[in-house]
């Protein structure tokens, strides 16, 4: 979508996701110092899940537009690290999102979408980043990561109930 209302709604829902995600951030960081971000991966799923349904690929501008506020905030220690990890992610959901047509079958596409984001994406980002941020080996890397796998599909219900909920506002998306 390239008209200006879309354009428009795909910053607005950037804005949300930044401020949802600079108190996820901040509330990961107290909890478990700034090496685990367990509310943040489900915000910020949910966020991308959402943009990706309704905005294909372009959904990497909502979570780099967080990452970047998060960033300059100093939200948690691997506030940098989100930068270029949310361009990429947003592509690939958005890519895959885009050719499943997520919106025509909402629950089942929605669970499909998370589950390639749990099982591919998921690991990846996570692996990349404790191999980055923290220099663990590999294999605890992808120890680590874990969790993050089954804390994505509580990203699913928040995402297809909020894609009903921009819907039912009739924002013409």
């Amino acid at each position: 979508m390239t008209d200006t209302r879309s354009i428009v709604m795909l910053l607005m829902l950037g804005v949300a996701t930044t401020g949802i995600q600079q108190i996820a951030e901040r509330l990961d960081t107290v909890l478990t110092g700034g090496t685990g971000f367990y509310v943040g991966h489900v915000t910020i799923s949910t966020m991308t899940l959402a943009a990706a349904i309704f905005f294909g690929p372009m959904a990497w501008v909502v979570g780099t537009l967080s990452s970047t506020i998060g960033a300059l905030t100093a939200t948690s220690p691997a506030a940098w690290y989100w930068i270029p990890d949310n361009i990429w992610i947003g592509l690939a959901i958005g890519a895959v999102a885009y050719t499943l047509n997520v919106r025509t079958d909402l629950w089942k596409k929605t669970l499909v979408l998370a589950a390639f984001q749990a099982i591919i994406i998921t690991p990846i980002d996570y692996a990349g980043l404790y191999l980055i941020l923290l220099k663990l080996p590999l294999g605890a890397a992808l120890v680590a990561s874990l969790p993050y796998v089954g804390l994505t599909f509580l990203a699913v219900p928040l995402t297809v109930g909020l894609v009903k909920a921009i819907e039912a506002a009739k924002l013409g998306l």
